[in-house]
């Protein structure tokens, strides 16, 4: 599930639908001050949203979400909201120091996983099984830049997953 799927906003079509509505009822009313107060709203509240998804996107609230909300789904604690809150901690000391960042996977979940991939057990996997694995967890595979014949080794795999979920939390 992509990120973009957890921002607790209207889809478009939804916002464009209500935008229609409130425009066909301004039309409606005579020239009159109800009028202009309902054009007046509906700019605004365009304008509110607008300004909220831009700000979303901005601090990379529903990247972050989806990272704590996986986190979460994974670990499934006892206590959601103190998990959370020691996650966010970790994060920071992670950003201040060299200590490592929250981890949705081991390194024999990621064994695992490449060995799913790798199903003829050859030791390594194509860039499009990579690429895909990368979708898969929800991670950008736009900036890889294998040669498409290229064949990626277990280390190799490993390494990449681990740098893209730390670049995950560096990036919020």
């Amino acid at each position: 599930m992509p990120p973009s799927s957890f921002v607790a906003a209207p889809s478009q079509p939804d916002a464009q639908q209500r935008a229609g509505e409130l425009i066909g009822r301004a039309l409606r009313l005579p020239a009159s001050r109800g009028r202009r107060v309902l054009c007046r709203r509906l700019a605004t509240a365009m304008d509110r949203e607008t300004e909220g998804r831009a700000y979303l996107a901005q601090h990379k609230i529903p990247e972050l979400l989806y990272s704590l909300t996986s986190l979460l789904l994974y670990h499934r604690p006892e206590r959601p909201r103190e998990f959370l809150i020691k996650t966010l901690e970790k994060v920071k000391i992670a950003k201040e120091s060299s200590a490592d960042y929250p981890n949705l996977m081991d390194e024999s979940n990621l064994d695992a996983m490449f060995d799913m991939i790798d199903v003829g057990g050859e030791g390594y996997i194509n860039v499009v099984q990579y690429k895909g694995a990368l979708e898969s967890l929800g991670l950008s595979n736009q900036d890889v830049t294998y040669d498409e014949n290229a064949m990626i080794t277990s280390n190799v795999f490993k390494e990449n997953l681990t740098k893209k979920f730390a670049e995950l939390w560096t990036t919020v």
